[in-house]
C-alpha cells in the first residue's frame, strides 16, 4: 500500500496514525516546509520514503529510521535538515536533493549507512559532509553547488565505488582546489570503472581529473563535462 500526503497549507498537522501502519510499503510527504514530529514510528514494512519541502528537526530523523526496519530507499527533496545524522542498517538507495541545514554553522551532516549501495546528492549548502561506514557503496552521483573544504575525507569514503559522477560548480571547484592542498594522499579507486566528472572549465584546470586517472587503474569509461567560462566569471 502507498500513502501520499500533499498540502500547501501552513500549520498542517500530520496525523500520528500515518506513522503507525502494518501494511504501508511506500510513503510520500510534500508539505510547505512544515516540521514533522511524530510521537512514535512503527512502519515495519515500509520500503520507500519520500520527503519534499519538509523540515526535519533534530532527533526526528533518528526516530524515523529506528521505526523503519525494512526501509530500502529514501528521497529527501528540498528539505530543511536540522538533524545532523542519517544512519541506517537497511537503506540501499539515498537521494538528498537540494537539502540544507539552518541550525548550526558550519552545519555538519553525517551519513553512516553500511548497507548503502547507491548515493545521489545534489548539494547546495548542506555544510560539512562526513561519510562513515559506506563499505557497500558501488554507485555515487555527487553534484556540488557549494563545497566546504573543512572535511577532506569524503573522497576516501567513496573510494570503493565502481561508478562515480562528480559535478562541481565554478565556486565548488575552487573550493575543491583548496581541499586538494589539504589531502596528504589522494585515495586509490581500484574498483572504479566509470567516471563522469566536470562542471568547470577544464582548459584552466585539469588537475583533479589527472589525479583520478592516476589513481583509478581499472577505469574503462570516462566522460568529461567541460564548461565554458563566462566573461563575468574570469578574474
Amino acid at each position: 500500500m502507498t500513502a501520499v500526503i500533499f498540502t500547501e497549507s501552513y500549520n498542517f498537522q500530520v496525523p500520528d496514525s500515518v506513522f503507525t501502519s502494518e501494511s504501508l510499503h511506500e510513503l510520500v510527504f510534500e508539505l510547505a516546509y512544515e516540521a514533522i514530529s511524530p510521537r512514535s514510528v512503527n512502519l515495519p514494512r515500509l520500503k520507500m520514503l519520500t520527503f519534499k519541502c519538509i523540515e526535519i528537526k533534530d532527533g526526528v530523523m533518528e526516530k524515523l529510521l529506528s521505526g523503519l526496519p525494512s526501509l530500502e530507499e529514501m528521497v529527501l527533496h528540498d528539505c530543511i535538515l536540522d538533524s545532523g545524522c542519517i544512519s541506517s542498517n537497511t537503506l540501499k538507495h539515498l537521494v538528498p536533493d537540494g537539502c540544507h541545514n539552518e541550525t548550526t554553522y558550519p552545519p555538519e551532516i553525517l551519513i553512516s549507512i553500511p548497507s548503502l549501495a547507491s548515493l545521489e546528492m545534489n548539494i547546495r549548502d548542506m555544510g560539512i559532509l562526513k561519510f562513515k561506514r559506506l563499505e557497500s557503496l558501488v554507485k555515487a552521483h555527487i553534484h556540488f553547488e557549494e563545497f566546504s573544504d573543512e572535511e577532506p575525507l569524503f573522497l576516501t569514503a567513496l573510494s570503493n565505488v565502481t561508478s562515480l559522477e562528480l559535478v562541481l560548480s565554478i565556486s565548488a571547484q575552487m573550493d575543491m582546489k583548496a581541499l586538494e592542498r589539504k589531502i596528504t594522499g589522494f585515495p586509490d579507486f581500484h574498483n572504479l570503472k566509470t567516471l563522469k566528472i566536470g562542471g568547470w572549465c577544464m582548459i584552466h584546470d585539469f588537475n583533479l581529473v589527472a589525479r583520478f586517472l592516476l589513481r583509478a587503474p581499472n577505469l574503462k569509461n570516462l566522460t568529461l563535462l567541460h564548461r565554458e567560462v563566462c566573461q563575468y566569471e574570469v578574474l
